[in-house]
C-alpha cells in the first residue's frame, strides 16, 4: 500500500493510493507511465498523459485522475507532498486546455466521458476538501455496474 500525506491548512490527510495488484492491466500501464515522466520532472507531460486514459478516468469515482496518479507516483518515489490548492489549480487549468483537434474540454467531442470526467474534478476535490479539513483516510471506490 501506498501513501501520501496531503496539507489543507495545516491539517494532514492520508491518501491510500492502490497497488498495481489492485489495478486493471491497462491502468497500472498508464499509472506507471505517468510515474515515470514525473519521477523523470515532466509533470505537465504526465498530467496529461493520464487525463486521457478513460478507463482509469472512471475506476477511481472519488477522486480526480490527476490527484490518483500524482498521489501515486509522488508517494512512490518519497517525494514531497502536493498542497491541496494546488492540485485545484491543476485540476482546472487542465479542464480549460484546448485539446489536440481545437475543441476545448466542455465541447462534445470523442472524448467526451475525459472531458466530463475533467470538468468535474474542482467540484469533486471541493467535496473531498470537507474531508480533508480533518485526518482521514480515502479510499478508491470503483464504479458497480448494475
Amino acid at each position: 500500500m501506498h501513501a501520501l500525506t496531503l496539507i489543507q491548512q495545516g491539517t494532514p490527510a492520508v491518501i491510500r493510493v492502490p497497488t498495481p495488484a489492485e489495478l486493471q492491466p491497462g491502468e497500472v500501464q498508464s499509472w506507471l507511465r505517468a510515474g515515470e515522466l514525473i519521477e523523470k520532472g515532466h509533470r505537465s507531460t504526465a498530467w496529461d498523459h493520464l487525463n486521457f486514459t478513460v478507463d482509469t478516468a472512471e475506476a477511481f469515482p472519488l477522486l480526480p485522475i490527476e490527484l490518483m496518479a500524482v498521489t501515486r507516483a509522488v508517494a512512490r518515489v518519497g517525494g514531497k507532498p502536493f498542497s491541496y490548492g494546488h492540485v485545484v489549480q491543476r485540476c482546472v487549468a487542465v479542464s480549460n486546455r484546448p485539446l489536440q483537434n481545437g475543441q476545448t474540454r466542455l465541447e462534445p467531442g470523442p472524448d467526451n466521458r475525459v472531458i466530463e470526467r475533467m470538468t468535474t474534478a474542482a467540484s469533486e476535490l471541493a467535496l473531498v476538501g470537507r474531508v480533508l479539513a480533518r485526518p482521514a483516510t480515502f479510499l478508491p471506490v470503483r464504479n458497480v455496474s448494475s
